[in-house]
């Protein structure tokens, strides 16, 4: 029974030794150096038109894997650098976008 409890108050202590450096290890410098590491900020779309069939285009900007199409302060998502209006339940008019 003693040699049960000593194994038992040994992995406590090893276990508190490696919650402490496991604490310590990391700090909010390194997390947020991490994220600047490996982020970045890409340009904004410029070109930005709509063409004859009233497809809101604009050219590609390198890094870019999506676009965030804003209107209204609604979000739409667009995959390719162009975003067709008739897919959506915006009225004809003025729109902040």
């Amino acid at each position: 029974m003693k040699l049960k409890k000593l194994i038992s108050r040994l992995f406590l202590a090893a276990l508190g030794v490696c919650v402490i450096f496991t604490a310590t290890a990391c700090d909010v410098d390194d997390v947020q150096k991490f994220i600047d590491d490996n982020t970045s900020v890409l340009d904004k779309p410029v070109n930005v038109r709509f063409d004859e069939e009233n497809v809101l285009r604009w050219d590609s900007v390198k890094g870019a894997t999506s676009y965030n199409v804003i209107i209204d302060n609604v979000v739409y998502s667009a995959q390719a650098p162009a975003f067709d209006l008739k897919n959506t339940n915006i009225a004809n008019g003025k729109h902040e976008a």
